[in-house]
């Protein structure tokens, strides 16, 4: 069954987001599943549609600056902070970024850590202290990559909020933040 267009005019911005986020079994290792956005960004209404929605919360929140710490983060972070107007400081872990960085050295608690994460580093010419600072992904997991990024922001100065495309309900990512003291975390549809 496909919709015409005012069908689709029609269906909410979450139905959508659900409709084209795609599951691949088996990835990046066996017995995981991982969620795809690609067929979001490829859309281009969807993806304009998105990323406008996001850079609206997180206005909401006067956010001064945008973060992201992965590939599909990078995409959404700097589209919302090009919206926005606002600055990208993007979190590289140490093998993949040439320039200074600032090291905050690994939060003590490691609990929701992934196990093959590298470290993150805010690029030394990032203005986040005493920044609203608000960190983007595509997808809320288990909180481990985001607990990352919270490290980093806090140590930085910066007052960090979270927000993702979608949320995977079953793995208490926004628990495990919430023990972490961040009172904003949005998601936009909840899987």
């Amino acid at each position: 069954m496909t919709m015409d267009h005012q069908d689709w005019a029609d269906t909410p911005l979450e139905d959508k987001i659900r409709k084209h986020i795609r599951d691949v079994q088996n990835f990046p290792r066996e017995g995981k599943l991982f969620k795809d956005i690609g067929p979001i960004l490829v859309n281009g209404p969807l993806f304009g549609d998105v990323v406008s929605h996001m850079a609206g919360i997180a206005a909401r929140r006067n956010v001064n600056v945008i973060t992201a710490s992965k590939t599909q983060g990078f995409i959404l972070g700097a589209a919302i902070a090009s919206t926005m107007k606002v600055p990208f400081a993007p979190l590289y872990s140490t093998v993949k970024w040439p320039h200074d960085t600032v090291t905050p050295g690994k939060p003590k608690n490691r609990r929701w850590s992934e196990p093959d994460r590298r470290e993150l580093h805010v690029p030394a010419t990032a203005d986040i202290k005493d920044k609203n600072v608000c960190i983007v992904d595509d997808i809320l997991a288990t909180g481990g990559t985001m607990a990352e990024a919270i490290h980093v922001i806090k140590k930085n100065g910066g007052n960090p909020s979270v927000l993702t495309l979608a949320e995977i309900i079953g793995l208490h990512g926004r628990t495990a933040l919430t023990l972490l003291g961040i009172p904003n975390i949005d998601s936009i549809v909840k899987i």
